[in-house]
């Protein structure tokens, strides 16, 4: 688990391994904040992946997690990053 503050705006991410994607998607559900502004996640469990940006700007959020979980060669892996709005628009970038 990992927090941060960003121009106001809270982050948390989350991780775990998963064997199956009904496992990620349990995960998901178990830590995600229905309070959150977004709930944004990617998982990776051999070829099959898929991400969510939960609101986000499209390819904003779910598509960059996943390419994180790739880029550190992570398979059977489930991340989630909540974020609590702080008033500041962070823009694409």
């Amino acid at each position: 688990m990992l927090e941060r503050e960003i121009r106001k705006s809270l982050f948390l991410a989350q991780a775990a391994p998963v064997s199956s994607a009904d496992a990620a998607l349990a995960f998901i559900a178990e830590v995600s904040d229905p309070d959150a502004t977004h709930n944004c996640w990617a998982y990776r469990i051999g070829q099959s992946y898929r991400s969510d940006d939960d609101g986000e700007p499209g390819g904003t959020a779910g598509r960059p997690i996943l390419q994180v979980i790739e880029g550190q060669g992570f398979d059977r892996t489930v991340v989630v990053v909540t974020r609590w709005f702080g008033g500041i628009k962070l823009g694409a970038g």
